[in-house]
């Protein structure tokens, strides 16, 4: 038996942002806004949010701390701020860390113990905040996943709780007019990690129709569209189309998960701070390689071929190319004696049990030697 969940109710076009107001008092009074500064600051403005948001009749409190990976100890200060406001509904735009950070918050809003805790243990409670999310970049998906990354700062690891139903987003709402401003740099990392998690989920070891479906679409969408956003970011077109395949690849890895890449790129970002949508994209060529076999007899990677128009392997590795990308992480300062213990991190993910080839700690740190 299968289960495909998504988003309750998903919202997509240029414009789309403008119901946020309606789609915020469906779920509740109160709303704590959590934005990224930057993003938002030039993507629609924390103003217009918040007064949409007040239009709408609710009350508003705006918490923008966000950072990069972000660690457990800034979901418990949002945690404090939700408490402290009696929000009942939070509205999360901004990229994968504003969501992720936000499905985290909501779904602990109800304890009284810390994040890291929870993410140790694995244990969530059994009622969650609604939550709407509104994505500023084509990147996680995460709009469209029931799952948080989080990074415990005190033992530099990164760890994701999930929850198939109560860190699902309520409402997704995807407007490209979002990303129009996003930065090349980032436009080219987040892109690549939805291309890569496009890649991964159809690759998978525990495919449906349902999601091959929705890989596959992401994976045309991702691959012709990535390069256009990035060279000209006011190509609506692309945009929209980068926004609709970073979507549908959530759609994806939420009920098929991911792979090796992402088994291993969150050990390095954790590790080393390296963006994860630039670890997913220097691993892919490696990762592909060393899944081509097994790829190779399921069929799946002649239909690979089919979708991109050429060798995969060959694709992903043009890919960085093109978007100007490094093709390892020697530029970065990384230590290269930690490969046993980023093996064994890898191991223990969720992502790394769903490859469609087995892997052993050999075979990561094997591939870790190619890229450190």
């Amino acid at each position: 038996m299968h289960a495909f969940i998504v988003p309750p109710k998903i919202v997509t076009g240029p414009g789309c942002i403008g119901e946020l107001g309606t789609e915020a008092s469906r779920l509740g009074r109160s709303a704590m806004l959590v934005i990224g500064c930057k993003s938002v600051a030039s993507a629609g403005g924390t103003d217009k949010l918040r007064g949409q948001l007040t239009a709408a009749g609710l009350t508003v409190e705006v918490f923008e701390n966000v950072h990069p990976e972000p660690p457990c100890q800034d979901v418990d200060t949002l945690r404090q701020r939700i408490k402290t406001h009696g929000s009942d509904v939070l509205v999360a735009v901004g990229g994968g860390s504003v969501m992720d950070i936000a499905k985290a918050a909501a779904i602990l809003a109800f304890s009284d113990r810390p994040t890291a805790e929870h993410v140790a243990s694995q244990r969530l409670p059994d009622r969650s905040l609604p939550m709407i999310a509104a994505p500023t970049t084509a990147g996680t998906g995460s709009e469209a996943t029931p799952t948080a990354v989080l990074t415990d700062k005190s033992i530099d690891r990164k760890k994701s709780i999930r929850h198939p139903e109560l860190m699902m987003p309520k409402v997704a709402i995807v407007d490209p007019e979002l990303m129009l401003s996003c930065p090349p740099g980032v436009t080219a990392a987040s892109g690549a990690d939805a291309f890569v998690q496009a890649v991964e989920s159809f690759c998978s070891k525990i495919t449906t129709s349902l999601t091959d479906a929705c890989s596959e679409k992401a994976i045309v969408l991702t691959a012709r569209h990535l390069e256009r956003a990035y060279r000209d970011g006011s190509d609506l077109e692309a945009r929209q189309a980068m926004a609709e395949g970073s979507l549908l690849a959530g759609m994806a890895l939420a009920n098929a998960r991911l792979g090796v890449v992402h088994g291993l790129a969150h050990p390095i970002g954790g590790r080393f701070g390296v963006p994860h949508g630039l670890a997913c994209a220097v691993l892919l060529p490696y990762v592909l390689e060393y899944n081509r076999q097994v790829l190779e007899a399921s069929g799946k990677y002649a239909r690979l071929a089919g979708l991109l128009g050429t060798d995969p392997v060959r694709f992903a590795s043009n890919l960085l190319k093109s978007l100007d990308l490094p093709s390892d992480f020697r530029t970065w300062p990384v230590d290269r004696s930690l490969i046993p213990e980023l093996a064994e991190e890898g191991m223990d993910s969720g992502s790394t049990k769903a490859n469609p080839r087995p892997a052993t700690r050999d075979d990561l740190a094997a591939l870790l030697e190619k890229v450190l």
